[in-house]
């Protein structure tokens, strides 16, 4: 990625996407001057080709930009309407303005209570939904920002998208693809991202934080968590790279190219993500002590989106699955299959 691109995007994210900016927003701040400040960089069209109104960044770069995103814990789906851009602009559909949730199933949608439309893959093909004509409820993590279809449940679709007016629908058009397979890797990289700055978090409170005359990061089992933790974010890293968005391929020119490998490695991402996330978190707390719970603190935000994430689809579970029936459907031995359907970054 270009080193102007990424460096005005941090520079952006420092200045607006502040702690307290991004708090506020959780709890019921208008978020358009932070998506019009992003929108207005191209960061909304990142990979819609050039000839059609976008920077056109290759797939690869979602990571970067993911990566910068989870740092500061973004709270608005700006990957992800990247993406829906991409996959209207393949089709020929004009986007709508605003951000835009992409998602298939069931389950917790990030960012979908302030999201304009919903992109949505329902029996092979692609709909276009407008927000304000769904029934949501509110995401148990942050329920101003986030949400699922009210009525959707263990997977059973109980007139949630029947009942739309057919007149609100924007567009459909083919999905050839699997929502999980493209959302794995966005959902991955922002992950590493946050996770990363989990232990920056960590490392500096227990530098800071003094104990016995000490600080706490000087005694040997502090350490040794601690080592763990950062052990957790470079596995989260590494698998996030391997599983990135380049691995798997967007748009109808390309749908017939779509192969086992590279569902599995966006299956991989997600998983080690999910894992990954788990086992920090609860090391990042357990360092932090109570301050690590306080509204004020930054883990929290962090902390919410990790856990967010763990659940929003595809779960962990999913792609568990998938990569479970890959292998099955395969020959050789486990390390053949590592070896072809993993390939190193």
């Amino acid at each position: 990625m270009d080193d102007a691109l990424i460096t005005g995007l941090q520079r952006l994210l420092a200045d607006r996407a502040t702690a307290d900016a991004v708090r506020a927003i959780e709890e019921g701040a208008d978020p358009l001057p932070l998506w019009q400040a992003a929108e207005s960089l191209g960061y909304a069209d990142a990979f819609v080709a050039e000839a059609q109104g976008g920077i056109g960044l290759p797939w690869s770069d979602a990571f970067a930009i993911g990566q910068a995103l989870g740092r500061v814990a973004f709270p608005l789906p700006l990957l992800e309407t990247a993406l829906a851009r991409a996959l209207l602009a393949d089709a020929g559909v004009a986007a709508p303005p605003g951000p835009i949730v992409v998602a298939e199933g069931f389950g917790p949608i990030p960012g979908l209570r302030v999201a304009g439309h919903l992109l949505w893959r329902d029996g092979g093909q692609w709909r276009l939904l407008p927000a304000r004509a769904l029934r949501l409820r509110p995401g148990d993590q942050r329920p101003l920002v986030s949400g699922a279809l009210e009525g959707v449940l263990e997977g059973v679709l109980e007139g949630v998208l029947e009942g739309v007016d057919a007149g609100a629908e924007r567009a459909r058009f083919a999905a050839p693809q699997p929502a999980d397979v493209l959302l794995a890797p966005l959902q991955a990289a922002e992950m590493a991202g946050s996770l990363a700055a989990v232990l920056e978090l960590t490392l500096a409170y227990a530098a800071d934080r003094r104990q016995f005359g000490r600080a706490i990061g000087s005694f040997q089992a502090l350490q040794q968590e601690i080592a763990v933790l950062a052990e957790q974010v470079a596995l989260a890293t590494m698998a996030a790279r391997l599983g990135r968005a380049d691995a798997v391929r967007v748009g109808r020119a390309d749908a017939a190219c779509v192969g086992r490998a590279d569902a599995a490695c966006a299956a991989s991402a997600k998983l080690v993500a999910a894992d990954a996330a788990a086992r920090a978190l609860a090391i990042a707390h357990a360092v932090h002590g109570a301050i690590g719970i306080t509204e004020e603190y930054a883990l929290g935000l962090h902390a919410r989106r990790l856990h967010e994430w763990r659940v929003a689809a595809p779960t962990a579970e999913t792609c568990a699955r998938r990569l479970g029936a890959t292998l099955l459907q395969g020959e050789g031995t486990l390390l053949d299959f590592v070896r072809a359907a993993l390939p190193s970054a």
